[in-house]
């Protein structure tokens, strides 16, 4: 957390800076401070959260009719050290800000897919009689898109989001390869039941050998279909605290220990929401609910990265403790159902109803044929900063 002198720096040069924003377009301007929160989330970066701006402008639609309308933002500021000064990164104020256009075609006859399920940030949307769909609002940055269609296989797309950039992306799906069970043919999807000719069995009476012959074992490895390729993990509370994080830690071998993660460990969070195999989808200030934690394969791939995952939860800001806040994790992994965890009393009173409290709720283990298993930890701890919560480095 930050010292009270650099807060009251942070906030100083946030009045500023956003009194000069909007006071020449909007006279009646208002920033609130009151459920400000400031948190490092680097070596040399920290984040404002929370800020409120309330401007009134005039009814489009009722004449004569004002509004008040309200935004919150979350701004990040870098450390300079040549001028000692916390200089705020701008482009973390356009948020919502990106138009993505999205054609959705089939790969073998390169026409449009209709009705294809399209997810950017838990906003769906389905493709027209073109296979086209348009999102706006879409937050800048690192984006993960999530394409499904039925007798398609499914497509995660990652982009990188810039506001005033909407370059139409072209998505192409492959056809689900579907096989007759009675002959082994693969017909490719939609495709009709071929009749091939079969042998006559041999009649035990007329073959030669006296003995019937059995068929060689098909060489094919069996793959189940519950193979999941995508884990998604609902995090939701009450009032009171007013904020819990959600936090996931995963396998990334080759990446570097940093302020946020550790040794061959990615760790995400609100002050890093994604990485190569998952991402975390907020509201833009930090008590929004629900928060969703989703896990799909690398770029690439079709079945998710092997190792150990575990999902935690802080408690961030307000009063109260994470086992009075009703707060309930949800679960789902590919098509299966959901599975609810909610804290347990039992060792809660190692909890201090401080910002620095965790939950550990459990471990996801994928082996490397890409089956998850599910670990309850039930666990709580204390004493610990947001970008420290990433224990569980096997």
């Amino acid at each position: 957390m930050l010292s009270r002198p650099l807060l009251k720096m942070c906030l100083t040069t946030l009045l500023c800076l956003c009194s000069g924003l909007f006071t020449v377009v909007y006279a009646d301007t208002k920033i609130s401070f009151q459920d400000v929160q400031g948190v490092g989330t680097s070596d040399n970066t920290l984040q404002i959260k929370n800020m409120r701006v309330d401007f009134t402008i005039d009814d489009p639609v009722i004449s004569g009719v004002r509004q008040t309308v309200s935004a919150y933002y979350n701004i990040t500021f870098r450390f300079d050290p040549v001028t000692l000064q916390l200089v705020p990164l701008m482009e973390t104020m356009s948020a919502n800000c990106v138009t993505v256009p999205i054609r959705v075609m089939n790969s073998q006859t390169n026409t449009p897919l209709i009705g294809a399920r399209v997810v950017i940030n838990e906003m769906e949307k389905l493709t027209d009689v073109n296979g086209f769909v348009l999102f706006e609002g879409v937050t800048s940055g690192q984006q993960v898109i999530s394409i499904t269609a039925n007798d398609f296989e499914t497509s995660y797309q990652e982009i990188n989001t810039q506001c005033g950039a909407s370059p139409q992306l072209d998505i192409y799906l492959r056809p689900v390869a579907i096989t007759n069970p009675d002959d082994g043919v693969d017909n490719g999807a939609g495709g009709e039941d071929v009749d091939t000719p079969t042998e006559p069995e041999p009649d035990p009476d007329t073959n030669t050998g006296g003995e019937v012959e059995t068929p060689k074992p098909d060489d094919t490895p069996i793959v189940s279909e519950n193979v999941p390729t995508l884990i998604r993990i609902q995090l939701n509370w009450g009032d009171s605290p007013r904020d819990l994080d959600a936090h996931l830690t995963g396998p990334e071998l080759g990446l570097a220990a940093s302020y946020s993660n550790d040794q061959d460990r990615f760790h995400v969070y609100f002050g890093n929401k994604t990485t190569s195999v998952a991402q975390l989808d907020t509201g833009e200030f930090s008590n929004t609910k629900p928060e969703v934690v989703t896990i799909f394969p690398p770029v690439g791939e079709k079945q998710l990265r092997a190792g150990t995952y575990r999902f935690m939860v802080q408690h961030f800001a307000g009063s109260g403790s994470i086992i009075t806040a009703n707060a309930e994790v949800r679960l789902q992994i590919g098509d299966g159902g959901e599975q609810i965890f909610t804290p347990t009393l039992e060792g809660a009173n190692a909890l201090s109803s401080a910002s620095t409290d965790v939950w550990t709720v459990f471990e996801l283990r994928v082996n490397t044929s890409g089956h998850v298993e599910v670990i309850p930890l039930q666990q709580y701890e204390t004493g610990v900063n947001p970008s420290s919560v990433r224990s569980g480095n096997n």
